[in-house]
């Protein structure tokens, strides 16, 4: 399973090394790339495989649930590489870097000629780095090429692999080893086996030049091959980089009815419709849809957002009562310690406070948020 990104990355969360490291590039698969998006099946390890259920809750990302099942079970498995190895990849979902670190190396030391091992070890220590300083970033970052360089020497014809390792060739200076003629090199082996991923690395290559209506172009092309959302979701995500979000609330939207398990779809399509101002009809319904799923991946946007939004939404279309309603929730929900929502939610507020002024005593009572009421 792949995330998506403004960057046009994995992940709907940047996915950064430090700036002063790249010249301001976003790392596509240096720094927590989202281990769903890396959950091979090629795993080689000897012993009893982890739980199809474990598995599949790793690769739609809901590491914490994962967690909590696989942690109990690990001495149990002390010497399987292979619950080592899914492990590692929970606990990069979940930011827990310096366990994964441990976790993947103890995975490499029981089946050291397993290339997406060390494909995850060079995520991992991308991950490491987003919080280093310069020094020790750019001594991370040469840590992540070695696996990357160590994962396609072992499965030469593994496309993950091939496109962790040309993404970093296109976002890393040159100092610790960036180069896009060597990005060019695989994107043009990646033709003949992969030409999706081959696509993907041309959008990417394109994105980080500010080449972005060729990036759209490719992204185009890659829609029509895929049978995921997964380039429709970065296709989308770069018309919002480009303001463009018309055109983002029509392609989250067709997701939505092509795919519509994509939960997170359905979020994105209620926010670009406010970023739009238009069809909030649809935009209210899809966050209603995403508000009532029974559950959602660890990565996908929280339910104090999911409120917030719908709220806007219901403000927008003049339903101050019920736009009330909603940032009463926001506030009681998960998520709702953010300091980025709790910005958002003071805007709102405001807002709201100005286009209604009866509601003000009712917006501003903690006993009135306390019941998720405004009465």
């Amino acid at each position: 399973m792949k995330r998506p990104c403004p960057a046009l990355l994995r992940s709907p969360v940047p996915c950064k090394i430090p700036a002063i490291l790249t010249g301001g590039l976003l790392l596509a698969s240096l720094a927590q790339a989202h281990p769903a998006a890396n959950a091979s099946s090629s795993s080689k390890a000897v012993h009893a495989q982890v739980p199809a259920v474990l598995v599949r809750d790793i690769e739609t990302g809901y590491f914490q649930k994962a967690l909590e099942k696989l942690g109990p079970d690990m001495a149990a498995h002390s010497g399987n590489a292979d619950y080592e190895y899914r492990y590692a990849q929970a606990l990069l979902g979940a930011g827990r870097n310096h366990k994964a670190l441990s976790a993947i190396k103890k995975a490499i030391s029981l089946a050291p000629r397993n290339g997406s091992y060390y494909r995850l070890m060079g995520q991992v220590y991308g991950a490491l780095a987003q919080n280093a300083d310069i020094f020790h970033a750019m001594g991370l970052a040469k840590s992540v090429l070695s696996s990357f360089r160590t994962a396609v020497k072992l499965d030469p014809h593994d496309p993950e692999s091939l496109m962790d390792l040309a993404k970093y060739y296109i976002d890393a200076p040159g100092i610790v080893g960036g180069s896009l003629r060597k990005a060019n090199k695989i994107k043009d082996s990646l033709k003949k086996i992969a030409p999706l991923d081959a696509l993907e690395i041309q959008a990417h290559e394109d994105v980080n030049a500010h080449r972005y209506e060729k990036a759209e172009a490719v992204l185009h092309q890659a829609v029509k091959l895929d049978k995921t959302s997964h380039s429709a979701q970065k296709l989308a995500f770069l018309y919002m980089r480009r303001r463009r979000y018309s055109a983002g609330f029509k392609t989250f939207l067709s997701i939505t009815k092509q795919t519509p398990e994509d939960i997170r779809a359905w979020y994105w399509t209620g926010r670009t419709s406010i970023l739009s101002h238009s069809h909030y009809p649809d935009g209210i319904h899809a966050l209603q849809h995403y508000i009532a799923a029974p559950e959602r991946p660890d990565t996908a946007p929280s339910l104090a957002f999911a409120h917030l939004r719908l709220g806007d939404l219901y403000r927008l279309t003049g339903k101050s009562h019920q736009a009330c309603i909603e940032y009463a929730k926001a506030k009681n929900s998960t998520g709702s310690h953010k300091r980025k929502f709790k910005f958002d939610l003071g805007k709102s507020l405001r807002k709201l406070r100005n286009s209604d002024s009866s509601n003000i005593s009712a917006i501003t009572s903690r006993k009135a948020f306390s019941r998720a009421n405004c009465n």
